[in-house]
């Protein structure tokens, strides 16, 4: 059964701020380029928003970062740091840290690693089974997308402590159009309107 994905154009940190308690959070957050933001300004934009999708998620299920570290004037910018040191200030645990492979092994990247991190965390949910820790990222509707088999990995554990997911950076909607064929409540949120259109025509899915 599919269920219905709902797209809604917005900033999602005050978003974030007033709703709690919204059921699974999975989500990409941008980098600093797309943000137009200094790094040291961005680092911390995202430790703060990592945080606030920390507090919305519900205490029994989980939030889940889908982030690809940067290479930036040949530093790396680690985002599973980062998300570790919000789960620090929310004050909740890692469940898993697995790894979405987005090119074959033995690839170079010269901008950002030939992997993505993809992590999960919670206050009262417990990691479950065991699972595959490193996955083929699968198909990319666009080049900043989130792959298709590593979205569904993502969707089938949020699914087993909610049945609403939440993605506040959504982009074109890959992880909200993915929980929707997962028969899931979906919502996804971004600021950019040109995002929610192609979201809105399930470009991520194409």
């Amino acid at each position: 059964m599919i269920a219905r994905a709902e797209f809604i154009c917005r900033d999602a940190l005050p978003w974030l701020s007033a709703n709690r308690d919204v059921g699974t959070i999975v989500t990409s957050l941008p980098d600093s380029d797309e943000m137009g933001m200094a790094l040291d300004e961005w680092t911390q934009w995202f430790v703060n928003a990592v945080t606030a999708c920390m507090n919305s998620a519900s205490d029994k299920s989980c939030s889940i970062f889908y982030q690809t570290d940067r290479k930036i004037d040949g530093r790396l910018v680690s985002k599973s740091h980062l998300c570790f040191k919000a789960a620090e200030l929310a004050g909740v645990h890692c469940l898993w840290h697995k790894i979405a492979l987005r090119q074959a092994v033995g690839s170079i990247s010269l901008y950002r690693p030939s992997f993505t991190h993809m992590i999960a965390f919670s206050r009262m949910a417990s990691s479950g089974t065991a699972r595959h820790d490193v996955i083929e990222a699968g198909h990319f509707a666009y080049p900043n997308a989130a792959g298709h088999a590593a979205a569904r990995f993502c969707v089938e554990f949020a699914a087993l402590s909610s049945n609403r997911l939440v993605d506040p950076f959504c982009g074109r909607g890959t992880f909200v159009h993915a929980a929707a064929a997962a028969g899931m409540s979906a919502l996804g949120i971004d600021i950019d309107p040109a995002q929610i259109r192609d979201a809105e025509l399930g470009r991520s899915m194409l």
